[in-house]
């Protein structure tokens, strides 16, 4: 079970972004000069209770800075202080946004980057208590 691929698929059912199409897991085309990426980068299990915690990195490419810092808005007023959701592998318990939106700068092409950190309390409906 990926909780990123989780998140990205819940994400995809509650906004204007369609994963495969302008939004993607772990990595973006270079060629693509829009686009919104969830990346995993780290967590930890719970050492007494069979939950885990998982942080992901959230960014936007965009030729045009606005657009790109709206796409990521819409998804950060989604998941900031979400409770209780259950998805099809997973029952998230909390997600929290880590960071505001930051701006990164442009990239070689000139594409406007963004990115935020969520912190998303889970448990595995495919662990087994």
């Amino acid at each position: 079970m990926n909780i990123v691929e989780e998140i990205a698929k819940y994400t995809d059912t509650a906004t204007t972004n369609t994963l495969g199409t302008d939004m993607f897991i772990g990595s973006l085309a270079d060629d693509l000069d829009k686009g919104i990426l969830f990346i995993g980068i780290g967590g930890l299990p719970d050492e007494c209770y069979d939950l885990f915690e998982q942080n992901i990195e959230i960014w936007s490419r965009d030729l045009n800075s606005s657009d790109g810092f709206n796409k990521l808005q819409e998804i950060f007023t989604l998941l900031h202080r979400k409770q209780n959701i259950s998805t099809t592998n997973a029952y998230i318990y909390f997600i929290q946004s880590m960071t505001d939106i930051e701006s990164i700068g442009r990239d070689l092409n000139g594409r406007a980057l963004h990115k935020i950190i969520i912190r998303v309390i889970y448990k595995s409906d495919t662990s087994i208590s």
